[in-house]
């Protein structure tokens, strides 16, 4: 019998690359596939570099075995095992998780997406403002736009929910937002990508952006960093099931 085999493609974007690990793991709970990289080695250096701070646990498939199978995570309504092209929807809600899918392989996220290393300065004083406060994290990669009339409406609808609350703004982008906002923002630039994640994901609240950049890195955030009495905002566009409870749509 033809054993089961995916390729799980590179990410630029680390938290692409978690959204890439995670399919491949869903898939292949549920349908007994293994799963690898491609063998490539700059390719391979590069991601080894860009995830060595976490606990991502890798095997790597030949080149020329690698041209039998394919799979990319973020982008494709199909995935192909072996040569069989499969429809994702079958195994995930593409491009947005389900709870169910996420609690599948749970555990296994947590610790994979843990920080194994802390080799990285950290902001101590932004940490401690992050902490200290009703903080809200806000992620808005450069390539993307911000929608204000989205963020303006969960924070209003936040407002409702939280005393006093902060907005902590991750951005590498020049914004034109003054007085644009319902709460006044602090932009936080930072250039190491592991502690500008880190600090999103000790805030207390989450504002995802559906945007193609955007995206997976505020999940990732949330899902990291989940406590019940904690809201995540999510764009009410985004069709799937089973968001818990303290996940708002708006």
């Amino acid at each position: 019998m033809e054993e089961k085999l995916l390729l799980i493609k590179y990410q630029d974007n680390f938290a692409d690359n978690f959204t890439s690990y995670a399919y491949a793991k869903i898939i292949s709970k549920k349908s007994n596939t293994k799963y690898f990289y491609e063998n490539d080695p700059k390719s391979r250096k590069d991601f080894e570099k860009l995830m060595s701070d976490f606990n991502l646990k890798c095997d790597y498939i030949s080149k020329n075995r690698a041209k039998e199978i394919y799979h990319d995570a973020l982008k494709n309504d199909k995935i192909h095992i072996n040569r069989r092209f499969i429809r994702k929807k079958q195994f995930v809600n593409k491009p947005h998780f389900n709870f169910r899918d996420i609690n599948l392989i749970g555990a296994d996220i947590l610790n994979d997406f843990k920080f194994s290393n802390s080799n990285f300065l950290i902001s101590y004083d932004i940490l401690e403002e992050i902490n200290a406060s009703n903080s809200i994290g806000l992620y808005i990669n450069e390539k993307d736009e911000l929608d204000l009339e989205y963020v303006n409406k969960a924070l209003k609808r936040l407002n409702k929910y939280v005393k006093k609350p902060i907005l902590f703004i991750f951005t590498q982008k020049k914004l034109d937002i003054q007085n644009k906002l319902f709460l006044n923002p602090k932009i936080i630039c930072i250039d190491d990508f592991r502690e500008e994640f880190y600090l999103l994901k000790n805030c207390k609240h989450k504002i995802i952006l559906n945007e193609r950049y955007s995206y997976s890195e505020g999940f990732w955030a949330a899902i990291l960093s989940q406590k019940d009495y904690y809201y995540n905002i999510y764009d009410k566009n985004i069709k799937t099931k089973n968001f818990k409870f303290n996940w708002i749509g708006v």
